[in-house]
C-alpha cells in the first residue's frame, strides 16, 4: 500500500533512502547516478507499456498521466520523497521522455510524406528535409 484508500488506482515507486537534509543541511542520503537511472528506465517503460520487467496481475491495464506523478508527500503527510528532488522531478522525466518520441514519430512522417512524394515525382534523393544542408 503506497496511499491509504488508493490500492487499485495508484502506481507508486519506493526510494532507498531519506533524500532530506539534516540540521546541519546535509542530504541525509543521496540518489545515486544508478539510481536515478534505474528509476528513469522503470517509468519509460510503464509509460511505452513494456511490463515485462514488472510483476503485474493479469488483465491489468496501466495508463499513466505524466502531471499525476506527484511525491508522496503530495497526498500524506510525509517527508517521502525529500527535497533533494523538485516535486515535480517524476513528471518532468515522463513529459521529456514522452516529447522525445512525438519528436521521433513526427520526423519519421516528415520522411514517409517525403518518400511518398519523391515517388510521385521520380526522384531517387530520400534524404528527409530537416538533414540535408541546403541554403535557401
Amino acid at each position: 500500500m503506497a496511499q491509504k484508500g488508493s490500492n487499485f488506482d495508484t502506481l507508486s515507486f519506493c526510494f532507498a533512502g531519506n533524500l532530506v537534509k539534516n540540521p546541519q543541511g546535509v542530504f541525509v542520503d543521496i540518489m545515486t547516478a544508478s539510481q536515478h537511472l534505474a528509476f528513469e528506465d522503470d517509468l519509460k517503460a510503464l509509460l511505452d507499456g513494456n511490463l515485462s520487467k514488472f510483476i503485474v496481475a493479469p488483465n491489468t491495464q496501466i495508463s499513466i498521466d505524466p502531471y499525476q506523478i506527484k511525491p508522496h508527500y503530495f497526498y500524506s503527510q510525509t517527508e517521502c520523497y525529500g527535497t533533494l528532488l523538485t516535486p515535480i522531478w517524476g513528471r518532468d522525466i515522463a513529459l521529456n521522455h514522452l516529447n522525445l518520441k512525438l519528436s521521433y514519430f513526427k520526423a519519421l512522417l516528415e520522411y514517409l510524406k517525403l518518400k511518398l512524394q519523391q515517388q510521385k515525382l521520380g526522384s531517387t534523393d530520400l534524404t528527409p528535409c530537416f538533414l540535408r544542408n541546403e541554403r535557401g
